[in-house]
């Protein structure tokens, strides 16, 4: 235990010397963008990263850089690693599966009245089946789903998925056989294509580096953003708000 100390102590200066590159390298085109000083964006991070652990990429994924914005709002910015130890703090254990399984989650919270996007049926090489009771397992199936059906939009979702990576939106599906649906990105899959994008194990495995999803998707109604919505980001994609309520028993945590 005490060599590993040593050893993590000995490397903090290459630490410190590759964070210092790596900010001021990305610093410079946001400075040149604005017409602002590379130091002031660099001194932005180093005192976000000390204060709320907030990253490198997370300060331009928010769009920090930004001078316009004042001081004060960007303090307000949460790191990923608060948000997970926040999150961990919030959620035991016993609840991971509901949040982690999306299926679960759907059936959970639908049951209790809770309103979740319709459920078609979940693929799977294996025991995929629609809801209806037919096998949805491969090409064939996939298509005599979507014409016993007539389904015109339908999105698959990695069961287990996480933002966004291999989430398949179908938006129509062209006239006459065999039944081809056009994606949101205006691609055309026919069900060999689809079923071949789902049970691909290096597309899989690229998505989601961490390993360990499995070739299971559902099959969900593709939901529209509000017209409002419509207005500001367009109809193709679906954009959300999502409110955290956080109750701390008295004398308990607290995340400032």
């Amino acid at each position: 235990e005490r060599a590993v100390r040593l050893k993590s102590i000995a490397a903090f200066p290459y630490r410190a010397a590759r964070y210092a590159w790596r900010t001021w390298r990305q610093a410079r085109p946001a400075a040149r963008r604005h017409g602002i000083s590379v130091w002031r964006i660099v001194r932005e991070q180093i005192a976000l990263k000390r204060s709320n652990d907030l990253g490198a990429a997370e300060y331009y994924m928010y769009r920090l850089d930004d001078p316009h914005r004042p001081w004060s709002e960007k303090k307000e910015f949460m790191g990923s690693e608060w948000a997970a130890r926040m999150w961990y703090e919030m959620t035991p254990a016993r609840y991971w599966c509901l949040f982690k399984n999306k299926l679960l989650f759907k059936q959970f919270y639908g049951a209790a009245g809770l309103p979740v996007a319709r459920l078609y049926g979940v693929f799977d090489p294996r025991w995929g089946s629609t809801c209806d009771g037919h096998g949805l397992r491969n090409a064939a199936e996939l298509e005599a789903w979507a014409e016993r059906t007539g389904t015109q939009e339908v999105v698959f979702k990695p069961i287990e998925s996480a933002e966004g990576r291999m989430v398949y939106v179908m938006v129509g599906r062209k006239p006459g056989r065999p039944v081809t649906f056009v994606g949101v990105d205006g691609q055309e899959y026919t069900p060999e294509r689809l079923t071949g994008i789902l049970t691909d194990p290096q597309l899989l495995a690229a998505a989601y580096s961490e390993g360990g999803l499995q070739p299971t998707f559902l099959l969900e109604e593709r939901l529209h953003p509000h017209p409002e919505i419509v207005a500001i980001t367009g109809s193709q994609t679906l954009c959300c708000v999502r409110l955290a309520t956080m109750l701390a028993p008295p004398g308990g945590w607290v995340f400032a």
